[in-house]
């Protein structure tokens, strides 16, 4: 979804085109009608969260989403009516955010909206983890951080649970956090690790992520480092980026 425009404003020019003639010798003009939007053009849940997603201005993407959650049967199963509720969940948070703070209307949506998606489906960290980021925002950190635990006793095996818990704590400026989430999940990664014994790289059974989120997580935990000043640590897990293929955080020549 490419959000380049928030915020559409359609002008009604209601009333301002209708000024008597004079001595009525032309009859008033006709107030022009003001803009209407054309329904989202989709029939299904599927159809309509996919089309969402491809929609140029946010106002678009939550007209789709909405427009699937509401065209949902039984038949298409709870576990599709909970993620498309994440994800207009996750869509008001970052319309939150575009706005910089200024809609907390959008909040209480996405909480709305995490809340019923749990009910719905309680197996999935997405909704818990947009839960706590509901409450950070709204300044309930107890509540915030709660529910992060309780994204993570749901998929506890998942590193991204604490990837979303160490963003957090980064905000927070809680640097030592960001570094012990970050310790957790990169231990959970599949690869190639040093075993200390045998003095040897040897290939690890674990969790295989996608290089992107990988790169995150080394990422994360070098700001974090830098942060406190440990600056060898943070090159390293930059340079372990780079090889994962961020370029951003290659070291020039």
């Amino acid at each position: 979804m490419k959000p380049s425009v928030v915020g559409l404003a359609f002008l009604s020019v209601m009333g301002l085109l209708g000024a008597p003639a004079l001595a009525q010798s032309k009859p008033a003009e006709t107030p022009a009608k003001p803009a209407v939007k054309a329904e989202p053009a989709c029939k299904e849940i599927n159809e309509c969260m996919t089309k969402g997603q491809d929609q140029e201005t946010i106002d678009d993407a939550l007209a789709y989403f909405s427009k699937g959650i509401s065209s949902w049967k039984k038949a298409d199963g709870d576990a599709n009516l909970a993620l498309a509720l994440i994800i207009r969940g996750q869509t008001y948070i970052q319309y939150y955010a575009m706005t910089e703070g200024k809609e907390p209307a959008h909040l209480t949506k996405a909480e709305q909206d995490f809340l019923k998606s749990s009910q719905l489906d309680g197996t999935k960290y997405s909704a818990f983890a947009g839960l706590a980021v509901v409450y950070a925002n709204q300044d309930k950190h107890d509540k915030a951080l709660q529910l992060y635990q309780k994204a993570i006793d749901t998929e506890p095996k998942n590193p991204l649970t604490y990837l979303e818990r160490s963003t957090y704590y980064r905000v927070k400026g809680d640097a030592q956090n960001v570094i012990n989430d970050m310790n957790t999940a990169i231990a959970m990664l599949s690869g190639t690790a040093y075993d200390e014994v045998s003095k040897t790289y040897k290939v690890k059974a674990g969790v295989n992520l996608p290089p992107q989120q990988r790169i995150q997580l080394y990422v994360q935990r070098a700001q974090a480092y830098f942060h406190l000043g440990k600056e060898a640590e943070a090159e390293a897990d930059l340079a372990q980026a780079c090889k994962l293929g961020e370029k951003r955080a290659c070291k020039e020549d």
